[in-house]
């Protein structure tokens, strides 16, 4: 029903906000790395 469907969306939304949180740490940590080697 609707209800499950929207359960859905929300745990879409969390894993989307938990794989954006992931990837944005992974560039910070390869700025960090490249500054590194620059450096």
């Amino acid at each position: 029903g609707a209800g499950g469907r929207g359960k859905d969306i929300d745990y879409r939304r969390e894993v989307l906000d938990i794989l954006t949180d992931r990837m944005s740490y992974a560039t910070e940590m390869s700025k960090e790395l490249s500054t590194v080697n620059v450096g």
